[in-house]
């Protein structure tokens, strides 16, 4: 083996030094500044898209400040429609159960004047049937025709005292 002759050593360590002199020559010059450049593409596409990033994130942030406060402003809007809605159906039940009491009251009224004038009906009927019936007892009783303003007056007497 040649490389391990120590004659040859010394070419051997020469052409070494040549060709790494060499080879760091062509990477200090040509291949160096291309990873240098590459990288600091890399990191100048970075830094700008972080920028980008941030920037996107700020708007996103202030979008979704502008749609939290639009959803607030509808609920309140909603809220407050509800709530005028809500105040004008009591307002219409009041008015109408008002209508409703006094149409009530109004027939509960009528409805009490014909149940009086009934009653007051019902009443003279039975004071007229009972004069007749008085008349017709006493007629069969004792044979004498009893008279109509006496009967009258003893009925009328007698409810007087009932009422």
């Amino acid at each position: 083996m040649p490389q391990l002759d120590s004659a040859t050593w010394l070419s051997q360590i020469v052409w070494l030094a040549i060709t790494f002199v060499v080879l760091l020559i062509l990477m200090w010059g040509v291949a160096l500044p291309k990873v240098r450049r590459t990288l600091e593409n890399r990191q100048t596409k970075i830094d700008t898209d972080l920028r980008e990033a941030e920037r996107l994130r700020d708007e996103a942030n202030a979008a979704l400040a502008s749609y939290e406060k639009a959803l607030e402003e509808a609920r309140s809007k909603a809220h407050s429609i509800a709530a005028d809605m809500a105040s004008k159906v009591v307002q219409e039940a009041d008015e109408k159960r008002t209508e409703l009491e006094a149409k009530l009251l109004i027939e509960s009224e009528k409805a009490e004047n014909r149940i009086a004038n009934a009653r007051q009906a019902a009443l003279d009927n039975v004071r007229d049937v009972a004069a007749e019936v008085t008349k017709e007892i006493t007629s069969k009783l004792t044979g004498l025709t009893a008279d109509d303003e006496k009967i009258t007056a003893a009925l009328n007497k007698v409810a007087r005292r009932e009422g």
